[in-house]
């Protein structure tokens, strides 16, 4: 767990908070209480939301006073709204128009099924557990705001407001792909969370961000507006595959084809800044947003046959 370091000292040894997915974890902020941080691995500014700026559903996220604007303030939202719902297509697949290019990932539904099949296979994995982070558990409060970064479609976004229903949860993402029909305590807003400007309000109890951190080209930003917006004792909680093929006997020899063929997929996709093994680095990222006490969690993933239940497998 990582909790945000008030005094600059250096961080204690991690301390073993909370239940194992593959967060490091981030715990209180200030001399009483700070906010915390999980890493899992498979391997303070005050702003309020734009009211101007919604479509239907989803929130558009925009920081210019739209009052002051020349043109009709209806006007420009439908336009901002037309803009954030567009997409755009390149070699037979689909991807977000907003900001177009920040995430290199297509949205469309192939994809929307591979991320819901990651979604089923992490709960899997993990025996159900949507978050590693104590709160709600043990005596220990239960989470009045959460946000997820990069919800994608907002799978873990809508089980987490169903599993706390007194919570506010938010998602946020560069796609406007999530469902219609929500919890009453969910809602979607499309942005940028690589934007230094945080425009996604404040006190979050837990701060969640799943296979996203590979991706981005800004982590610093991501990760420091996140301590800067989460409440004393709160939480951040990542969760990253890491593209290393391993073997549990230890025998695998360094020139196995198939891990040589991943070495060099984790080179070419560095070579666009995509970093394929974040989820066995993101530590020192943390700790540079000044989290402490990281906890991390991994797990292994089998893949093949040998896998004897359905929370060892993960086929590709």
């Amino acid at each position: 767990m990582v909790v945000p370091n008030p005094s600059g000292l250096s961080p204690s040894p991690p301390s073993s908070q909370q239940p194992p997915q593959q967060p490091p974890q981030a715990q209180n902020r200030g001399p009483a209480s700070t906010p915390v941080a999980l890493h899992l691995s498979s391997g303070s500014a005050h702003h309020s939301y734009p009211q101007d700026a919604s479509s239907s559903e989803l929130e558009v996220a925009d920081s210019d006073d739209m009052d002051s604007l020349d043109f009709e303030s209806e006007g420009y939202e439908m336009e901002l709204s037309s803009i954030v719902m567009r997409h755009e297509y390149e070699n037979g697949r689909r991807f977000h128009q907003f900001r177009h290019g920040r995430y290199p990932l297509p949205n469309d539904d192939p994809e929307q099924e591979r991320d819901a099949l990651k979604h089923t296979l992490l709960l899997e994995l993990t025996e159900g557990r949507l978050i590693h982070a104590p709160l709600g558990q043990n005596g220990n409060r239960e989470p009045q705001r959460i946000i997820d970064l990069g919800c994608g479609t907002g799978r873990w976004t809508i089980d987490a407001g169903e599993a706390f229903p007194a919570a506010e949860v938010i998602g946020i993402d560069l796609s406007p792909i999530m469902p219609e029909w929500l919890p009453p305590n969910v809602r979607f807003m499309v942005d940028d969370i690589e934007d230094e400007e945080w425009l996604h309000g404040s006190s979050f109890d837990l701060v969640y961000i799943r296979h996203v951190m590979a991706l981005i080209r800004s982590p610093d930003i991501v990760l420091k507006n996140s301590f800067n917006n989460i409440t004393p004792g709160g939480w951040i909680e990542c969760t990253e595959f890491d593209g290393f093929l391993l073997c549990n006997d230890d025998t695998m020899p360094d020139d196995h084809p198939p891990k040589v063929f991943l070495e060099r997929v984790a080179q070419s996709l560095g070579s666009v800044g995509i970093n394929f093994n974040i989820g066995a680095r993101l530590e020192p990222f943390l700790e540079k947003a000044g989290f402490v006490n990281i906890e991390k969690r991994t797990y292994p993933v089998a893949i093949g046959r040998w896998a004897k239940t359905t929370s060892d497998v993960m086929r590709t």
